[in-house]
């Protein structure tokens, strides 16, 4: 369909692809993530636990370049490194899978409107699954798992001035954006939508994935929407335009982050998901999403 990808029958496109990103994205975080943590603690002088504790914002804000660091070239061989290994073996071109039609100035109008109007359903999401009745064990592991994910932000998130944004703008929106994109939708959801002849289990699965390898119990079912959201996006517009997608909503975090940092309370409540968007919002943000999604001539190049 236009800009979207469609695999040949080539190594690897099949399900057997997926299995073996799968494993790949698996071996790269036990084995080269410690890899380079081992490295960067003897570059830096220090043993491995202390540098572990650091860059996990276990040691206060005074590591932040440091983690920095560590999170770019961690991510680099966690998501990069499997995709691009995958796209070698099939002799795919980074080409094919972008795709050679950028998408224009008012496709790019559209998904921005889009991603803004997904940003109030998404703190509902979170909102919501903190609000069910989990049971204590369950409740206990989930807030661990946002303690710790929410530590490690809050120490690459520290941004005295304006250059330091665009660090994060960098690390926390573009780079996930480009990687998890080519992964995720440009891909998993290939494969999977070619196999089984149909479009929507393709987008299913990779969000599925896509949701869990986040590790957020709270943000699950956010994550997953999002994922879906951006394989619709890459399927009517192409990859780059889901990837453009993808910064436009992480960079919101961002910018909110970084506003909350220099005195706006509003922004901070934005950045750590602690409103509920009120119900006009809410419903405006529905219309905007069902009103997109179903003018299909908007879904054309």
């Amino acid at each position: 369909m236009n800009n979207y990808y469609e695999p040949d029958i080539k190594t690897f496109w099949n399900y057997s692809g997926v299995v073996l990103m799968m494993i790949i994205l698996l071996v790269a975080n036990l084995t080269f993530a410690p890899a380079i943590a081992l490295v960067m603690a003897k570059i830096k002088g220090m043993d491995l636990q202390e540098f572990l504790n650091a860059v996990q914002g276990n040691s206060g804000y005074s590591f932040t370049n440091t983690a920095r660091q560590f999170h770019f070239f961690s991510f680099i061989i966690y998501m990069f490194f499997p995709a691009a290994l995958f796209l070698t073996i099939n002799r795919t071109s980074y080409g094919s899978i972008l795709g050679y039609k950028l998408p224009g100035p008012k496709q790019l109008t559209i998904i921005f409107v889009l991603i803004l109007a997904c940003i109030p359903l998404a703190m509902l999401g979170v909102y919501g699954m903190e609000q069910l009745p989990w049971p204590d064990a369950v409740r206990s592991f989930a807030n661990n798992l946002n303690s710790t994910r929410q530590i490690q932000f809050d120490l690459l998130l520290q941004m005295p001035h304006l250059g330091h944004l665009a660090v994060c703008l960098f690390l926390l929106a573009a780079l996930p954006a480009f990687c998890e994109e080519l992964i995720f939708r440009g891909i998993m959801m290939p494969i999977i939508a070619k196999k089984t002849g149909k479009f929507w289990i393709g987008l299913l699965v990779q969000a599925l994935i896509f949701a869990l390898l986040h590790f957020s119990m709270y943000e699950l079912l956010t994550i997953f929407l999002l994922g879906a959201m951006l394989g619709w996006v890459a399927y009517t517009y192409g990859l780059v335009a889901s990837m453009a997608a993808h910064f436009i909503f992480n960079s919101t975090t961002v910018i909110a982050e970084y506003a909350a940092q220099h005195g706006s309370p509003q922004a901070a409540a934005v950045a750590q998901n602690n409103i509920l968007p009120n119900g006009a919002l809410l419903i405006l943000g529905v219309i905007i999403v069902v009103f997109i999604i179903a003018r299909k001539p908007w879904a054309k190049p």
